[in-house]
């Protein structure tokens, strides 16, 4: 049986303890240490949250024959991908708080102004897709990554 690395890690967590060594002996403990979300600081750190790298990630997105708007919603999944750490929002569950960071206009651009949340939907101009698990991640994910998010609100592709 042949075992690929994506496959490896999506059981990593699930496989006995000596199975789990097996795995880390053969793709390298690296690949299955949890990265904390406030070690994610830059582009090049959330790529590699992602198991991709900055040049990988802009050579793929050379190769699509798509708008730079539906490029920077890709930049932008793979940036809530790396903050969340698996977590998706359920988009049905009424109970479920779903953070996003608040921003104001100012004449630089966006300011970070705090994180908010809604049960059933997650800002207008945010979305299920870009919103957080915890206040603490909207927070980390507005003040920390404030040129992404004038990308995408302010249209500042370049």
């Amino acid at each position: 049986m042949e075992l690929k690395k994506e496959s490896a890690k999506q059981i990593y967590e699930y496989v006995p303890g000596g199975f789990k060594k097996l795995l880390e002996t053969e793709f390298g403990p690296d690949t299955f240490r949890k990265i904390d979300f406030r070690d994610l600081n830059s582009w090049e750190d959330l790529c590699k949250a992602n198991g991709t790298t900055a040049a990988e990630f802009e050579a793929r997105m050379k190769e699509l024959p798509v708008s730079q708007t539906l490029k920077t919603v890709a930049k932008f999944e793979l940036f809530s991908n790396g903050i969340n750490q698996g977590w998706m929002p359920d988009t049905l569950d009424k109970t479920q708080k779903k953070w996003f960071p608040v921003f104001k206009i100012s004449s630089v651009g966006l300011d970070f102004s705090g994180s908010s949340y809604g049960y059933d939907l997650a800002g207008a101009s945010v979305g299920f897709p870009f919103c957080f698990e915890s206040e603490e991640k909207s927070n980390h994910a507005g003040k920390q990554f404030i040129q992404l998010w004038e990308e995408l609100h302010l249209r500042k592709i370049a």
